[in-house]
């Protein structure tokens, strides 16, 4: 039900910008990006986690399903074979060493 729900409203959303006849503001755009992103963040990804430790087919499935309009297909692979099969060692670039502040954690994790 979560992926229907995502697919429709990015599919209803990019009709409203795209083909639609009416004008938008610039906030009202900026504001649905954002809507939209922390639905297909929240809804999507996290959901997506969690059936990906799934050991169903059909769930793992759905897991990948639910990523894609989110954009984010190598969370599957990356997480699975990168953060899962490194966890809490030097090479789990998606844990903070010990007493690392969260300032040099963000800027460790995104550039590696």
């Amino acid at each position: 039900m979560d992926a229907i729900f995502q697919y429709t409203l990015s599919i209803r959303s990019f009709w409203l910008v795209t083909l639609s006849t009416d004008t938008y503001k610039r906030f009202e755009l900026e504001s649905m990006g954002l809507s939209i992103g922390i639905v297909l963040g929240t809804n999507g990804i996290n959901v997506a986690h969690e059936l990906g430790h799934r050991q169903n087919k059909l769930q793992r499935t759905l897991a990948k399903i639910l990523v894609l309009p989110s954009h984010y297909m190598h969370f599957y692979i990356e997480y699975d074979f990168g953060q899962h099969a490194n966890a809490a060692t030097p090479e789990d670039l998606a844990t903070a060493r010990l007493n690392q502040s969260v300032y040099s954690f963000v800027i460790t994790a995104t550039i590696r």
